[in-house]
């Protein structure tokens, strides 16, 4: 997979060279005054081009602020299921012990099986928050896709040039998904329980440490419910933030390619007939060597999709 998607991205940083060589060649074939005006017209596209993507940004940042919000609708169902379990689990330890049960004995109890359930929690959520924010992200990384396409077409039309169509990378790249966690669930490191005398009756001290496991669990329980929407939050937006510069990327790459064009062609314009005769034989080593590159990172994608359908 990571194979593939270096591919593709080679592959689409080809087809800006490939278009930056057609706009250069094309744009000398243009008179000066024409190509001004085609000029503007290109930076206007590229203007509404730059507008979208940062309508396609507020998306995204809406999309996971929905997923902020799946979290803490999960994690309010822990909040509650964790503390009732925890508190009948402490309970039954305390009637089933035909001794009174050391404080802590009960301290251990409910510390090794809230780590339990903290771990079986983020191992499910860190699954199910991976797999929505790929369905979330993906539907804008192809209006993405869309965009870059439609601005190369755009300016081809405006110059009246075939220019490569972009093969821009599907889905989500692995670097720009959503992490799963490395998050390990803290050390329970304060005392649950206060110590309770050994000399109180033990009816007495029953009700006290059942009294304060009733008391203090459902606290212990919110604190690490409030680490783990912590790492979660963190997680979700380092995510966000690097496919927005992934995606930024594509677009500013693609326009920057185009506008390189023209550059070119505005700088030969200027130079001697023995210079331009060199440009055009530059020009055309270039584009044999992006050929040669491209058939390359065809056969190296092909190759993967080939071991990754065999897997």
């Amino acid at each position: 997979m990571i194979v593939t998607s270096i591919s593709g991205q080679g592959r689409k940083l080809l087809a800006d060279a490939r278009n930056a060589l057609d706009v250069e060649e094309r744009a000398l074939q243009i008179p000066i005054e024409d190509l001004a005006a085609r000029t503007e017209e290109m930076e206007r596209v590229f203007a509404q081009a730059l507008e979208s993507r940062d309508d396609i940004r507020t998306l995204l940042r809406r999309e996971a602020e929905k997923l902020v919000a799946l979290v803490e609708e999960d994690l309010d169902h822990l909040r509650q299921n964790a503390s009732k379990s925890l508190v009948r689990r402490a309970e039954g330890f305390l009637a089933e012990s035909p001794d009174v049960p050391s404080v802590d004995a009960v301290d251990e109890l409910v510390k090794d099986a809230l780590r339990r359930e903290l771990e079986r929690w983020r191992l499910e959520e860190d699954r199910k928050i991976g797999e929505a924010f790929q369905i979330a992200m993906s539907r804008h990384v192809e209006e993405t896709n869309r965009l870059i396409e439609g601005t190369v077409r755009l300016c081809g039309e405006l110059l009246q040039v075939q220019l490569s169509s972009v093969d821009t990378p599907a889905g989500i790249a692995p670097e720009t998904q959503f992490t799963y966690s490395f998050f390990e669930v803290p050390t329970i490191l304060e005392s649950l329980l206060p110590d309770m005398s050994r000399f109180l009756p033990a009816g007495v001290v029953r009700r006290r440490v059942s009294r304060t496991v009733s008391e203090k669990v459902p606290e212990l329980v919110d604190k690490h419910c409030g680490r783990l929407r912590w790492d979660f939050v963190q997680r979700l937006d380092r995510s966000r933030v690097a496919l927005e510069g992934a995606l930024d990327e594509r677009l500013e790459g693609t326009i920057e390619s185009l506008r390189l064009g023209v550059r070119r062609a505005l700088d030969e314009r200027s130079r001697s007939e023995t210079e331009a005769r060199s440009a055009w034989a530059a020009m055309e080593a270039d584009r044999r060597r992006l050929e040669a590159l491209d058939a390359a990172f065809a056969l190296v994608r092909e190759q993967a999709e080939a071991g990754d359908a065999q897997r």
